[in-house]
């Protein structure tokens, strides 16, 4: 009777396992395929951006980090295009954890902005980028 219940418990912790990891991998894959969508949609917004100087006048407090090496940042940047009145515009960036220390107030970054909204500001620094997941 014990050996039954052994089996049994353990085919039901199996089944359970199966049960979770399906919707765990199956959310995954969902979210990889919003997320690749969402790369794609973003590269052809970048396509449409021009190269444009800006100025750190506010951030946020880093998030993140840990196991990406990478930090969520929130920035309020001025931004400075060749041409027309420099403007604020606020962004968030995922940008390397050695790099952090180049987001000091008053610090000049090398951004692009996109013609069609001049509000949507990408960085065109290495060291970071516009995350994939808003």
């Amino acid at each position: 009777m014990q050996i039954l219940l052994t089996v049994s418990l353990s085919l039901f912790g199996l089944l359970f396992l199966s049960l979770f990891a399906y919707l765990l991998f199956g959310k995954y894959r969902w979210k990889g395929e919003a997320t690749e969508h969402h790369a794609q949609l973003l590269a052809e917004r970048k396509q449409h951006a021009v190269p444009a100087r800006a100025v750190l006048i506010g951030r946020g407090r880093p998030e993140g980090g840990l196991f990406n090496r990478q930090a969520n940042v929130d920035l309020h940047l001025r931004i400075m295009r060749e041409g027309q009145e420099p403007y604020e515009a606020v962004t968030s960036w995922l940008v390397d954890l050695k790099a952090l220390s180049r987001l000091q107030i008053k610090a000049e970054l090398a951004v692009r902005v996109d013609t069609e909204d001049p509000r949507a500001v990408y960085p065109d620094e290495p060291w970071a980028r516009i995350p994939l997941e808003e």
